[in-house]
This record gives structure tokens, C-alpha cells and sequence, in this order.
């Protein structure tokens, strides 16, 4: 699994906010405020050189210093590994979910709700309550 950057139309309302509108209208907000979202958007050593708040440049320190730390760099993998092996846990436990709702409808002969299930998730989510079908896995 790959760490991906989110594109403007997956930020919310108040991230489009400022990374569009305070960067490209500095006299909407304060010009630290749009270097911090400059640095964040792109945390090199270009752009904190470009940078004139004192505060952004603390920052940028800070993340050189963890950048540099061998026992952070292995507490973050490890973090990240754990995290993605729970998501794909939890696909796994939403798989089992989805098969054992069609293995029920299948075996009662509910081909309509079957057929409607895999159309419409809504649907599908409406049949895994009535049927109380749990994130667990199941045999």
C-alpha cells in the first residue's frame, strides 16, 4: 500500500479554502499563514528558504531533526505498516461481511435482494442489519 497525496477535489470545503483562496488571495489571511500552507503543501528546503515567518522555519527545523532520526523513521514504518495492515483487515472483515450476506440470500433463495444487493449499496447495507451480519469474520 502507497501513501498518496489527496487532490484538491478530495480536500474538504475548508482545505480547498486555504490552499486555494488564502494562497492565491494573500490580503484574505495572513501572509505566515499562506507560507504555512506553502511549507506544508511542499516541507523542502526551497520553500522554507522562501519563507519569512520565524515560526516556519522553527517548523522546518523540527521536521529536518525528525527526518534525520533513525528511531523515528522506525517507529514511523512500523506505525505505518500496523496501519496498513489494519485497513486491510478491515477490507477483509467487509469482504466476509458482503459473501456471507449473498451466501444467506443465496441459500433462502432471495435472488431479487441478491440481485438488488449487488446493485445498490444502500440496499445491501439495509440487508446486513436486518440480517445482523457484524464485522467478524466468518468460515
Amino acid at each position: 500500500m502507497s501513501l498518496e497525496r489527496k487532490t484538491l477535489e478530495q480536500l474538504n470545503l475548508l482545505d480547498r479554502f486555504l490552499f486555494t483562496e488564502a494562497v492565491d488571495q494573500p490580503e484574505v489571511v495572513s501572509e505566515e499563514l499562506v507560507e504555512l500552507l506553502r511549507y506544508i503543501e511542499e516541507s523542502t528546503d526551497e520553500t522554507a528558504s522562501k519563507c519569512n515567518s520565524p515560526r516556519v522555519k522553527k517548523i522546518h527545523e523540527h521536521v529536518q531533526q525528525l527526518r534525520s532520526d533513525e528511531e523515528v523513521k522506525v517507529r514511523y514504518m512500523q506505525a505505518w505498516e500496523e496501519r496498513a495492515l489494519d485497513i486491510r483487515d478491515a477490507e477483509e472483515r467487509g469482504e466476509a461481511r458482503i459473501t456471507k450476506l449473498y451466501q444467506i440470500l443465496f441459500s433462502e433463495g432471495r435472488v431479487d435482494d441478491l440481485k438488488h444487493a449487488l446493485e445498490d449499496s444502500t440496499y445491501q447495507e439495509k440487508l446486513l442489519k436486518e440480517m445482523d451480519i457484524e464485522y467478524k469474520f466468518y468460515e
